[in-house]
């Protein structure tokens, strides 16, 4: 039996015991998410069939996935079957979390499955974002207006064209990349707590920029902004956490100006939604927006004078003895061409005498005059 399977089946058996108004939420929440789990097990077997077929795909749900990384996906199934990689080590964090989940909040359960899927599954660490979408969806702690269910949408967001948009792909099934960002951006709220390593970063961005780019296919402009302001945070986190480390500060730069086109970019998609998102919405989401605005200046005008600062830099001339060529702090210069220089009384001796001083003392006291 599947990992996933037998965690779902002691659950089920642990929540038939209970009367219906005795049994936690949380218990039901995470039934819900690993009876949604096994059904993208099985579409994960039929994406990687799709994939084997066609290894470059213009539609369906691995539209918005990079190619490499579902190659990788790939060679890793062609090892192993999908379901027992993709779950390994649940059943123990569904064990520990059901014997107190009246007292367990929904995101700590979220929390162990995400540090016991890290270390074990680097390569299908994506694809858990599914299960984390399914899980933290009915979150009432952690859930926004984006990412509540669409019945608990407020009126102006449930009326507007955009809104029935949303709407559609919000709730198009558990592979959509929409829900696969609400799984990311919970991630990204808490990356700081979890041990961080650049390849699961650069995990966390593919999956936002494959939401931004099937967002901004479908003109959901406000989600698409939600995912470039991510974009736009998490670099800047990053801008500063390589700050601070000497042999990563050159990349700081780079860094910098790729947060300034997020913001640049997340402020487009915001003035699409001009005509028919509230004004005091749209007021907190600008507000938002321009204190990351106000940090990406910052740090772009720390890099500009540090820049300055080193191409000002006057360079000192080096001071070596004319008679053994040796550096040093204090030097005497020749007192008749003012030229040569000497660290000490035998280092003149010697270069007036076997250096051909002597022969050019008096014409580049001549040049000099």
């Amino acid at each position: 039996m599947r990992g996933y399977e037998l965690a779902l089946e002691r659950l089920l058996r642990e929540r038939d015991k209970l009367l219906p108004e005795e049994r936690p939420p949380e218990m039901l929440l995470l039934i819900e998410s690993l009876q949604a789990a096994e059904k993208a097990a099985e579409e994960l077997e039929e994406a990687a069939a799709i994939l084997r077929e066609h290894p470059l795909p213009a539609h369906g749900p691995l539209r918005s996935i990079a190619a490499e990384q579902w190659q990788a996906v790939l060679a890793a199934l062609d090892a192993s079957p999908a379901a027992p990689v993709l779950f390994k080590g649940l059943v123990h964090s569904v064990e520990a979390a059901a014997k107190s989940l009246d007292a367990t909040r929904s995101n700590s359960v979220c929390g162990a499955l995400f540090f016991t899927r890290s270390p074990q599954m680097p390569r299908t660490s994506h694809l858990w974002c599914n299960l984390w979408a399914m899980t933290l969806r009915w979150d009432i702690h952690t859930q926004g207006p984006l990412l509540a269910p669409c019945s608990c949408w407020p009126v102006w967001l449930s009326a507007s064209r955009e809104g029935r948009k949303m709407k559609r792909l919000l709730t198009a099934g558990a592979s959509n990349a929409a829900w696969v960002a609400a799984g990311a951006w919970q991630v990204a709220k808490w990356w700081q707590q979890a041990p961080s390593s650049a390849a699961r970063n650069r995990r966390l961005e593919a999956l936002l920029e494959g939401v931004r780019d099937r967002a901004t296919a479908d003109q959901c402009w406000l989600l698409a902004e939600e995912a470039v302001s991510r974009l736009a945070s998490m670099a800047l986190w990053e801008v500063e956490e390589r700050a601070k480390q000497r042999r990563q500060r050159s990349s700081v730069p780079g860094l910098t100006q790729r947060a300034g086109k997020l913001l640049e970019q997340s402020r487009q998609l915001l003035n699409q939604t001009k005509a028919w998102l509230p004004a005091r919405i749209r007021a907190q989401l600008l507000n938002g927006l321009r204190h990351l605005e106000d940090a990406q200046r910052a740090w772009a005008h720390a890099v500009g004078a540090r820049r300055a600062w080193q191409g000002e830099r006057p360079k000192l001339p080096s001071k070596r003895c004319s008679g053994c060529t040796q550096m040093a702090l204090h030097l005497r210069k020749c007192a008749q061409c003012q030229v040569a220089t000497y660290c000490s009384r035998d280092c003149q001796v010697r270069y007036w005498k076997e250096g051909g001083h002597k022969a050019e003392c008096t014409a580049l006291a001549e040049r000099n005059k």
